[in-house]
């Protein structure tokens, strides 16, 4: 994150001996392991849960690889995040954020049971998004009365796929704010024996053709922990009550559980407040 490496260079150098500061010898080149240090220490401050390497837990059913450029977030530092930056509350397992603050993944674990794959063939993108677009009246009321913007489908981005080798759905749809202003939620559902993670790509549209390989890459790194995968399955184990067909029906930008009368609520697209909210922490515009 730019803001932050900025933040990072002066403290750097107010930490200097002062003798070094008088001389007139260049100042030296801090490495990048350096500011890494320093960047995280800064950050840890309002998120104890911070990484930038190594693997980060979702839950105690899944982990993801930390990969290169990327924050990761435990679950309540990743719900304080998407709170301050527009979202209502969610049991989120954590989240990914990109260090330039330009888009991010979020990670919700949902324990509806295994879900079936046989109606993988019969996935109809244009029944589903009409029943995306009806739901979405009743999320924006309750939206409204939070406070918080409301959004509008207006087609997909990518349509429903499912790919049987990886057992992930995945999904993208195009969203109009009421400032009229449009984003893009592209979602992936990751199979599992108890029930199906959630990762969702919230960034601006114009990103999505350069981000798509990235994040793939990235979810390469997603595993479930032993005794979870969806390769796993014993008989006795939980079914879904719905299959591929309900999850995106069920789901998407606007979450809408028919099959349990629930409702949660989709993720704000990153904007002015998700770019400069990180960098605010830190007195920085």
């Amino acid at each position: 994150m730019k803001s932050l490496f900025k933040v990072a260079c002066v403290v750097s150098s107010l930490a200097l001996p002062l003798v070094a500061q008088e001389s007139q010898e260049p100042e030296a080149t801090l490495s990048p392991e350096l500011l890494d240090q320093l960047y995280l220490k800064e950050l840890k401050n309002e998120f104890p849960s911070a990484k930038l390497e190594g693997t980060g837990a979702l839950g105690n059913i899944a982990e993801i690889e930390i990969k290169e450029g990327l924050i990761y977030l435990g679950a309540s530092d990743a719900q304080k995040y998407m709170q301050a930056i527009g979202n209502l509350p969610s049991n989120m397992s954590g989240m990914l954020l990109d260090k330039n603050e330009e888009w991010f993944v979020t990670f919700t674990f949902d324990s509806i049971g295994y879900v079936k794959d046989e109606d993988k063939e019969d996935l109809d993108a244009k029944e589903i998004l009409s029943e995306l677009q009806e739901s979405e009246k009743e999320a924006n009321e309750i939206r409204g009365q939070q406070g918080k913007p409301k959004l509008y489908i207006t087609g997909w981005k990518t349509p429903p796929k499912y790919n049987e080798q990886t057992n992930n759905l995945e999904w993208g749809l195009l969203l109009r704010d009421d400032q009229g202003q449009t984003h893009l939620n592209h979602d992936i559902r990751l199979l599992g024996r108890k029930g199906v993670m959630s990762a969702k790509l919230v960034c601006d549209p114009e990103q999505f053709s350069a981000l798509e390989p990235k994040v793939a890459n990235v979810l390469k790194g997603f595993s479930y922990t032993a005794g979870n995968k969806y390769s796993e399955y014993k008989s006795g184990d939980k079914i879904a009550e719905y299959g591929l067909t309900g999850l995106i029906a069920g789901g998407g930008a606007f979450v809408i559980w028919k099959f349990w009368k629930q409702i949660a609520f989709g993720v704000v697209a990153v904007g002015a407040a998700a770019k400069s909210f990180i960098g605010k922490l830190f007195g920085r515009s």
